[in-house]
């Protein structure tokens, strides 16, 4: 199975805050409910971030970035860098 960094989907830099959001929720094998359980977020919330119908606080932002272990700068759109906070693959 290939690692995040190797799948056949690559991110675009043109992709928005909820395609990134998506994108990396699948690489890492959430659901939306696995995700809003473990970001300890409403999964309403989730579905409205990845259909760009809402903005993130710094708040939810934070928790999202905890719970998928990426960076915060890649789901604003500033770092195509999917690795994982902890180095692992």
């Amino acid at each position: 199975m290939p690692r995040d960094h190797e799948t056949a989907g690559r991110v675009s830099a043109s992709m928005s805050f909820g395609q990134r959001l998506r994108a990396i929720r699948e690489r890492r094998d959430y659901t939306q409910a696995a995700l809003a359980k473990v970001a300890k977020m409403d999964v309403s919330h989730i579905a409205h971030f990845e259909g760009d119908q809402r903005e993130p606080s710094a708040e939810s932002l934070r928790k999202l970035a905890r719970a998928l272990d990426c960076r915060a700068d890649y789901l604003l759109e500033l770092s195509e860098d999917t690795s994982r906070i902890n180095g692992e693959h």
